[in-house]
């Protein structure tokens, strides 16, 4: 195993654990409630990574590399200006529903916690475009390092909740600012965001439609159900969540190297590197879901404590959810490496209108395990399609 990837998994580790960390808390130490408050945070905040990684992050690792040190230069300015705008305007969105729904006393912190987020991702992107991998882990790992204590001072004063995106929002601008270090001008004339433009739109659709289906739900439920439906799936999501973020570690060093290869007209080779992703990333579900099973009786004396009815089962369908996801985004990732947003796209759209469509049984009285089983058959749906987009391809290219 090459040294980026092995960094990039300690990476992921390290923020999964962190969200590992924080939900269990929530769930073992507070109430159904608080656990679906924070994870309207949690799901909103993810929904603003995910477009700004459409729009941003995403084009940093599949647009600059293989092009030649001009084109680079001129699309890195151009990037650089959109993104400055970017979290500007996503940080008064924020604090705009933030302080409609929850108050205005919030309003500043959900601003701090997104331009902080996001400022953080691009100079991960930065990082990861170039697999400097040690570089990635050095920014999260003074960004939760700072978190930790920023919540546990905070706590002292403030409930869960606010005190927990107080110290994300530090530790998130912490972490960007570590990244100051390695900071390097770049002298040339932009390319305009015109250039990316192409591309990213779709992109944008494809991100749209999967931050719907997979934090939208949130909204959904709690709209139907109320806090307490969403503190109960969230509470048997948690459990495998980690591993939905293994396909993002690898493919955090795979994209740029397929990328590459295919650039330099090598398609078998980035496919081959696929293939090892995905027989990895199996294996690794495997080896989680057997820990999961063995410590299941403790998780539910323990952490759970009977607060969370019909649990063992919700949780049993999250698993499946998880691996999943895991599959779909690896090959999600090659297929941007390929520049096939397009289809991406509709990919994308399908999977959250089955996924989005069976969710809404919940309004007719169906128990909400229903909303674990249509996360699951959508993501499904996208798998599947998308499996068949990238392999059947390769038999037709023989």
């Amino acid at each position: 195993m090459n040294r980026p990837l092995v960094l990039s998994l300690i990476d992921q580790a390290l923020t999964s654990g962190w969200s590992f960390g924080v939900m269990t808390a929530l769930v073992a130490f507070t109430d159904p409630v608080t656990v679906g408050h924070f994870a309207l945070y949690a799901a909103a905040l993810l929904i603003a990574v995910g477009l700004h990684g459409a729009l941003i992050t995403t084009p940093m690792n599949v647009m600059l590399p293989g092009r030649d040190q001009a084109t680079r230069a001129g699309l890195a300015v151009a990037l650089a200006r959109a993104d400055a705008i970017g979290r500007l305007i996503a940080a008064g969105f924020a604090a705009l529903v933030a302080g409609l729904l929850d108050g205005w006393s919030v309003a500043p912190l959900a601003a701090a916690l997104v331009a902080a987020t996001l400022w953080r991702e691009t100079e991960r992107a930065r990082a990861i475009g170039i697999e400097r991998m040690d570089r990635c882990l050095a920014i999260d790992a003074v960004a939760i390092g700072v978190t930790l204590v920023v919540v546990a001072g905070a706590l002292l004063v403030l409930a869960p909740v606010p005190a927990i995106l107080s110290g994300m929002a530090v530790g998130s601008a912490a972490g960007a600012l570590v990244a100051r270090r390695w900071a390097e001008r770049v002298e040339a004339p932009s390319a305009g965001y015109g250039a990316i433009w192409g591309d990213a739109r779709y992109g944008l659709i494809g991100a749209l439609a999967t931050e719907a289906q997979d934090r939208g739900y949130v909204f959904l439920v709690g709209l139907l159900r109320g806090e307490a439906a969403v503190g109960v799936l969230q509470a048997g999501r948690v459990l495998s969540a980690p591993l939905s973020l293994a396909g993002t570690a690898w493919g955090r060093v795979a994209r740029p190297r397929m990328t590459r290869m295919i650039a330099a007209g090598d398609p078998a080779g980035a496919r081959r590197e696929l293939v090892r992703g995905l027989v990895g990333l199996t294996l690794l579900a495997g080896a989680v879901f057997l820990v999961l099973a063995l410590l299941w009786p403790w998780i539910e004396a323990r952490v759970l404590r009977g607060q969370y009815e019909g649990i063992a089962m919700i949780a049993a369908v999250w698993a499946g959810h998880a691996l999943a996801v895991v599959l779909s985004t690896a090959i999600s990732f090659h297929m941007q490496a390929e520049e096939r947003f397009e289809e991406l796209a509709r990919v994308s759209f399908m999977s959250c209108a089955v996924a989005l469509a069976l969710v809404l049984l919940l309004g007719f009285g169906f128990p909400i395990l229903i909303a674990a089983c249509g996360m699951l058959v959508g993501e499904l749906v996208g798998l599947v399609w998308m499996a068949i987009l990238v392999f059947a391809r390769r038999e037709t290219r023989r």
